[in-house]
């Protein structure tokens, strides 16, 4: 069949095909391209909100204030897609929780263990583990006055939420 169209209309197909390709391809190079922007920015953000709770948190830490700290990382909960946010003590404690059946007990007895060197070395901190069988990308900030580290502040969002 091919073989019997004129040569004009056999160049045109040939025209159209590359094209078509070669808009594909582009198209293919532009949403790839978006995707990582978007989960950048979307890192950025996530790691601005993290920054925000701390900066809000270290006045009622500073004087302990449980209500507040509760009042803080609820707020979170319902702004950002996150699977949970807390706040740590300077000793390891978890003072709030968006789970609340984790108050009082330390890091390491609730599988936060990697947040006790975050917490040590007062550095900003991004992981990626399973929390309740399903992929997590925590950020921690810690928590500071001046020079001393009152505590952390902590969210974890979930990897599928991000994705989506």
């Amino acid at each position: 069949m091919l073989s019997r169209l004129n040569l004009r209309l056999k160049f045109s197909v040939a025209v159209i095909m590359i094209i078509g390709i070669t808009m594909l391809a582009v198209a293919t190079l532009i949403i790839g391209y978006q995707r990582e922007s978007l989960r950048q920015n979307t890192e950025a953000s996530n790691l601005a909100m993290t920054r925000n709770l701390a900066h809000d948190a270290a006045e009622s830490l500073l004087v302990f204030d449980p209500l507040r700290l509760d009042e803080l990382v609820h707020t979170v909960r319902g702004v950002a897609p996150s699977a949970y946010a807390m706040i740590v003590d300077g000793d390891g404690r978890i003072a709030a929780h968006t789970k609340r059946s984790l108050l009082g007990s330390t890091l390491d007895r609730q599988g936060f263990g990697g947040l006790a060197g975050a917490l040590a070395d007062g550095r900003e901190r991004i992981r990626e583990y399973p929390y309740e069988n399903e992929p997590v990308k925590e950020f921690s900030v810690p928590i500071r006055i001046g020079d001393k580290i009152l505590g952390l502040a902590t969210i974890g969002y979930s990897v599928r939420d991000i994705d989506r």
